[in-house]
């Protein structure tokens, strides 16, 4: 029976503007649905193939990022997804966070409707910023073997709290600054705590699953290329119509020209021709 394939991307772009290189790849890659982070400027031509949807980011004590988190749909984009939870503090965060944890449900041309988030956590911790509130105690949701509490951490906690349906499609997926690689041979950070934790609630990680192993995403400023920090998340209901994931070569994304310091995660997924709107 023929397939109906299916393509997901997430990539941080790196503060690419409109007139960056970058989205002339993106095109080629030929996404059905694209998760992005730091995005400075679309071009008219992504506007004319995508429905699009960007926010700006959030930084700690109330700033606000230039750049923005973004979505691609070949499609339709429908309202936001409350992502959410019955701790006051968390809830309140999430609400601020909003730029960096998007989360909207998506209608693509081709296959059913998703439940998309796209994750921007930055590189450093937030606890000085919690530090302002007098009700957030992180002791309860924060991950056994890691020091500090992170912008991820608060996503994790509220799919902890009510795990997505399996039968949903989920896709959770960018840059969430942790990789298994930072956890040292000693004393473990949390890294492969928190993945093993979304595993729990129901989450394949794509990359992972397709390869087996690590696979780095980002390079480092030295040139250094190990970590990685990009993951791509989904439920059951999607997780079982995967049929390959990888990254962008390494030699057309690092450059020259760089398009950008991580590299792209690109998702394939197929289901059966005669029910395209359903995955399950």
């Amino acid at each position: 029976m023929a397939e109906v394939p299916f393509r997901v991307v997430t990539w941080n772009c790196h503060t690419a503007t409109a007139a960056s290189p970058l989205w002339e790849y993106l095109e080629h890659l030929d996404p059905d649905v694209a998760l992005l982070q730091e995005v400075m400027g679309v071009p008219e031509s992504i506007h004319e193939r995508f429905a699009c949807y960007s926010v700006h980011a959030r930084g700690r004590f109330d700033s606000v990022m230039k750049f923005k988190t973004a979505m691609l749909v070949k499609g339709c984009i429908g309202p936001a997804l409350p992502i959410s939870s019955n701790v006051g503090w968390i809830r309140e965060e999430l609400a601020y966070w909003f730029g960096n944890l998007t989360a909207m449900e998506v209608f693509p041309d081709q296959g059913p409707p998703v439940k998309v988030v796209s994750v921007y956590s930055p590189a450093y911790a937030i606890d000085e910023h919690l530090a302002r509130r007098p009700d957030a105690d992180t002791g309860d949701v924060r991950l056994q073997q890691a020091l500090r509490f992170w912008v991820a951490d608060l996503l994790r906690a509220s799919f902890e709290e009510t795990p997505p349906d399996p039968k949903d499609a989920w896709i959770v997926a960018g840059d969430f600054n942790l990789s298994e690689t930072f956890d040292g041979k000693r004393r473990p950070r949390g890294n492969r705590e928190y993945l093993d934790r979304m595993a729990s609630v129901g989450f394949v990680e794509c990359l992972r699953q397709a390869q087996g192993k690590v696979t780095p995403t980002f390079r480092h400023a030295t040139g250094y290329i190990h970590h990685q920090m990009d993951h791509l998340f989904v439920t059951p209901a999607l997780g079982k119509h995967l049929r390959a994931c990888g990254t962008g070569p390494q030699e057309e994304v690092f450059g020259p020209p760089r398009l950008s310091d991580h590299l792209p995660i690109i998702a394939d997924f197929a289901w059966e021709a005669d029910t395209p709107n359903s995955p399950v």
